[in-house]
């Protein structure tokens, strides 16, 4: 950053602070004069104050945040970009406004921050700070997963090729993508990608159903006594595309609340941050989600989508800027503004190569996870129509019972989604057979047997 960009902005937070100060000590804001201190700080695509109030902090910021910000906009002494914020920040109110374009600093290369980390393969350089400072985050047993969100243009997509070029060193990578492919097919060949960037539902439960496999292989590990050389980080572009389908989201629920003690990651990325898009169960998403404790926040549409993506009412995500601007939710809630690093072709050109493990991903049974693809449900060979109506007929048996029963003539394992609609539809078949006046003798006689 040239030195009469930050001198410009050094004098713009002085006269922001000297404004709140003179009405807060005059009585203007708040009826009553109030004393504060506070810091500026200079960040590359907003200025901010962070204000001790002390027990005026509340009245304040809901004074300044009435009637969309209007007194806030009238202390601010720049041509602000966005929409103006104040929110707490541990003890402190915290003001700010997005720079003007001339005095915005967009793009921050990675390489102008020292690169990747060298010391450990789960760690990664995520941007630059409020401070200039390098921002950097890990996968650990605190964020083992993360949400990234934000809508087009907010700089998402890069945030998630920046992961990917740099979790690609010492890790195995699974990668998904909604796009179809063009989010991340510049990741395609890179040293530690395990197989074919996954773009259709077959191929996506198969990745994700090879990563689930490989959870509960390492688990078997741990428990032998041995040792994990590295993680397998699973990076899911637009993966709302594909939550319709329930052995996705069950499949996502899975490695995301069980995968870190077998060092099995998932990075989620998404334009639409809602809960519907962890999928329709509600404990498989709600699961999800919670389990998804680093996050980083791009610009969103609405408040609403800000809610899902930070966690809670503040900050906004909304008011964001783009182009790279983010809020990273490490650890404990702790929030950090920052420019996330900037990745391109040159950096991608320099990326490691290396040979995929698999051509095509290994077909992957739902019944591993207790589930059934849905489009399956409409064909039953005669056997399992036979038993899916007897179960129902013996319906008094009690469903323990039943379910040993699908065990019994292998047609389906006890508890899983095809056992559960098998004997649904049984029920509707059995139903609509006791109403047919020429089978009612039939049923009756049969139930009777079965008692």
């Amino acid at each position: 950053m040239a030195t009469s960009t930050r001198t410009e902005r050094l004098r713009l937070l002085r006269q922001f602070y000297a404004n709140i100060k003179l009405n807060c000590e005059s009585g203007a804001f708040l009826g009553a004069a109030v004393t504060i201190s506070g810091n500026s700080i200079c960040g590359p695509r907003a200025g901010a104050l962070e204000l001790n109030i002390g027990g005026f902090t509340g009245p304040l910021m809901s004074k300044l945040a009435e009637h969309d910000a209007a007194l806030l906009r009238q202390m601010i002494p720049w041509e602000f970009t966005g929409d103006p914020a104040s929110f707490m920040r541990g003890r402190f109110l915290r003001l700010e406004a997005g720079w003007p374009n001339s005095l915005a600093e967009t793009m921050v290369r990675l390489d102008s921050l020292g690169g990747c980390p060298g010391d450990k393969a789960n760690r990664w350089t995520v941007g630059m700070n409020e401070h200039g400072d390098r921002v950097t985050t890990s996968l650990c047993d605190s964020t083992s997963n993360f949400l990234f969100a934000g809508q087009t243009g907010s700089g998402k997509t890069i945030a998630a090729r920046n992961a990917a070029l740099q979790l690609a060193r010492g890790n195995r990578l699974v990668l998904c993508d909604g796009k179809f492919g063009e989010s991340l097919h510049v990741a395609a060949h890179w040293r530690g990608v395990v197989g074919p960037i996954a773009t259709e539902v077959d191929s996506v439960r198969n990745a994700l159903g090879w990563a689930h496999q490989q959870m509960v292989q390492r688990y078997e590990i741990i428990k032998r006594g041995g040792e994990l050389d590295d993680a397998i980080v699973v990076i899911f572009d637009e993966f709302q595309e594909f939550t319709d389908d329930p052995l996705i989201a069950t499949l996502m629920q899975k490695i995301s609340s069980k995968g870190r003690g077998g060092q099995v990651h998932f990075l989620g990325m998404t334009q639409q941050p809602s809960l519907s898009m962890f999928g329709k169960d509600d404990r498989a998403r709600t699961t999800t989600r919670r389990q998804m404790a680093g996050r980083i926040a791009f610009q969103v549409a609405d408040y609403d989508a800000s809610r899902v993506v930070v966690g809670g009412s503040t900050p906004r995500a909304d008011h964001l800027l783009g182009s790279g601007d983010a809020y990273l939710i490490a650890a404990g809630g702790i929030v950090h503004r920052l420019q996330c690093a900037y990745v391109d072709e040159q950096d991608f050109d320099r990326a490691e190569t290396g040979e995929l493990e698999f051509d095509e991903w290994p077909a992957f049974d739902p019944e591993e996870v207790g589930q059934e693809p849905l489009d399956h449900s409409s064909s039953w060979s005669e056997m399992e129509a036979a038993i899916g109506i007897l179960t129902a007929a013996q319906g008094n048996r009690g469903r323990p019972t039943l379910l040993e029963l699908f065990d019994e003539y292998e047609q389906a394992r006890p508890g899983t989604d095809k056992a559960r609609r098998l004997l649904t539809w049984g029920r509707g078949v059995w139903k609509t057979l006791q109403s047919a006046p020429e089978l009612a003798d039939y049923c009756k006689e049969l139930e009777h047997e079965t008692d």
